[in-house]
């Protein structure tokens, strides 16, 4: 408009072809943009646009008009909304007709420029609960929350821009809704209707006895359960039935009258994840029975076990309840150069303690045995802020400010916020470091203790991906398992298109298609890897004395991080999800990546990027 011109070009066959400008002179009045496109209905075997895709674009026209609140036509027809508020009623209007009643007021809010917000009742039918016991899920189950917002550089998950995955911190506006919106009378009919219900429906209280016998799988259940005593009872879950057998020696020492035992399926109960599925279990309670957390004697208690024991041939055994202090522990004994003196077992599950320390845990039931307890408002809070998935951005300030510590083993108590901050805290800790890929070397921690063996083992040669990896557990100090690793090793050594762009380890056998995503591997103990020639070019031996290197169980294990000659992060791409933060980085050609180092440093002539240039995608040398 202040340059009084107008710009047309025209774009043909997928964008690829492209028409020179036109620009012409326009009058003063004009100020707008208008886009008119044909779709390519052979490349969708299409011959005409059919009912469905006619009703779909004619829906997205009609939530143009509500959205902009501006004149709209569809057909050469305008279209009858011309605000928010018209584009709401056609979804009250259509849910009215179904219903006895019509649904009450909607209540609107213009929050400010930017957020427009109406709220009203779904047409879906109440169902029956307890006026006493209303829960926000129940309350959201039953309304239509509809919102009109101006959002900064959005971001969605698909094309057809259906759900906005931009963080909340990135909107460019917040959205504060006054108390009135819910106190206009649809709050009040909420709870009417469950109150109506309670009046209606007499009370069923049960008094905990047992009616009928229910079979569940695994359970061993206290013989006192379900009868008059059944209060007094304990339920011990763990993980899996290999962990079962400690609780077994449990009852044998506390009694089975009022002890019993069920298995769960989830993860290591002592490790730190094992404070991730103590906190799911947590939020379960707190979500659906909340009243539960607040009683006293404590509903939840938690029955702590060693995850690492360290013995010496004179010196008195020590116990690990965290991997915090027994990496302080390790970090004196460094220094006091006596690393070889003692014996260090690290107990991944509840199935590596033998009988006789898992009965003398039991017997010590006092020191052991932690009660979860309900301190105030904040613990409620905390759990929110650990599981909610509206507090993404706080849980990421939370984690970016933690600093490493636990809670005193000496007291019989543990508050639910203390839990989330520290034991909560550390398995976070621990999530994040082995998820997230490093940006100096774009390997997880798994990747690195592999790459890391491979390396001391000199791997030029093939070995069964089954006894490497036996190898890496031991030199590497890691922990998580056989199978664990396996993978992993397989994944470094793929090379179809669209995984690695430089494999590390090379696939000498049957390492799974692209067709299947490696699902088709053979079993490790039959397939061969070794060392990929362009891996060796990429991480120069020569670099090694300048990195630092981690201890783990007294001796020196991998670095911290490789320096590759070139950045492998976007060599072969990065992805990793973990709690308050997630990575994508897609794969790059390397030759293109070699290109752009040489023009940064256009004046330094740089040898070893010509050698790699040697090396095609799989690392192979070129004839």
């Amino acid at each position: 408009k202040r340059s009084l011109k107008k710009y047309k070009q025209v774009f043909e066959n997928n964008m690829g072809k492209k028409s020179d400008p036109v620009i012409t002179m326009c009058n003063k009045s004009e100020n707008w943009t208008k886009v008119t496109f044909t779709p390519d209905l052979k490349k969708f075997n299409m011959t005409e646009l059919d009912n469905d895709v006619v009703a779909l674009v004619s829906k997205r026209v009609l939530e143009i008009a509500g959205c902009l609140g501006k004149t709209v036509d569809l057909n050469g027809k305008q279209v009858p909304i011309k605000s928010f508020s018209d584009y709401v009623d056609l979804y009250l209007s259509a849910a009215s007709k179904s219903r006895t009643e019509p649904l009450p007021s909607r209540m609107t809010e213009k929050v400010n420029d930017r957020w427009e917000v109406c709220v009203s009742l779904s047409d879906g039918r109440f169902q029956q609960k307890k006026y006493s016991n209303v829960k926000t899920h129940d309350v959201k189950n039953h309304l239509w929350v509809f919102v009109n917002a101006l959002i900064d550089n959005p971001a969605f998950d698909s094309q057809t821009k259906e759900r906005l995955t931009l963080p909340e911190s990135s909107f460019g506006s917040k959205c504060q809704l006054s108390k009135d919106i819910l106190q206009k009378g649809l709050l009040e009919h909420f709870l009417f209707s469950w109150k109506t219900w309670e009046q209606n429906e007499a009370l069923k209280i049960s008094d905990g006895a047992k009616t009928e016998t229910v079979k569940v799988e695994g359970l061993m259940d206290a013989e006192k359960a379900g009868g008059e005593e059944s209060e007094a009872c304990t339920l011990i879950l763990v993980e899996g039935r290999s962990a079962q057998s400690l609780a077994k020696l449990g009852r044998n020492v506390l009694g089975r009258a009022f002890y019993g035992a069920f298995p769960i399926q989830g993860k290591f109960l002592n490790d730190p994840d094992g404070s991730h599925i103590k906190g799911l279990l947590i939020n379960y309670f707190h979500h659906f029975w909340p009243l539960l957390l607040k009683i006293k004697p404590s509903f939840i208690v938690q029955f702590i076990t060693p995850i690492m024991k360290v013995t010496h041939p004179t010196k008195e055994a020590q116990l690990f309840y965290s991997m915090l202090r027994y990496e302080d522990w390790e970090s004196e004994i460094r220094q006091s150069g006596n690393t070889t003196e003692w014996t260090r077992k690290y107990c991944k599950g509840l199935a590596s303690i033998d009988s006789a320390d898992a009965k003398g845990y039991f017997t010590n039931l006092k020191f052991h045995q932690k009660d979860f307890v309900w301190e105030g408002v904040q613990d409620g809070e905390a759990i929110k802020l650990a599981f909610s998935k509206n507090k993404t951005g706080a849980r990421r300030k939370l984690l970016s400010d933690y600093k490493p510590g636990t809670h005193d083993l000496q007291k019989p108590t543990i508050s639910f916020k203390d839990f989330v901050y520290n034991d909560l805290g550390e398995f976070s800790r621990a999530n994040l470091e082995r998820s997230i890929p490093s940006l100096v070397d774009g390997l997880k921690p798994s990747q690195r203790k592999i790459l890391f063996c491979a390396f001391e083992k000199n791997l030029v040669e093939d070995v069964l991906v089954s006894k490497f990896s036996g190898y890496v557990l031991d030199l590497s100090v890691y922990r998580h398992g056989e199978q664990n690793l396996d993978n992993t090793i397989i994944g470094m050594a793929l090379d179809y298109v669209g995984r690695n762009n430089v494999n590390l380890l090379h696939p000498s056998s049957q390492f799974g298609t692209r067709a299947s995503g490696k699902k088709d591997a053979a079993n490790p103990r039959y397939i061969f890897t070794k060392l990929s020639p362009a891996t060796m070019v990429l991480f120069p031996k020569d670099d090694d004395v300048l990195l630092e290197r981690l201890f783990g169980d007294g001796k020196k294990i991998e670095p911290t991080w490789y320096i590759p000659i070139i950045p492998t992060v976007l060599v072969n791409g990065a992805e990793g999800i973990a709690s308050g933060w997630k990575t994508f980085i897609p794969n790059y050609n390397p030759r293109d990546i070699v290109k752009n180092i040489n023009l940064l440093h256009p004046s330094r002539h740089f040898p070893i990027l010509q050698m790699l240039s040697s090396f095609d995608l799989s690392g192979r040398l070129n004839p």
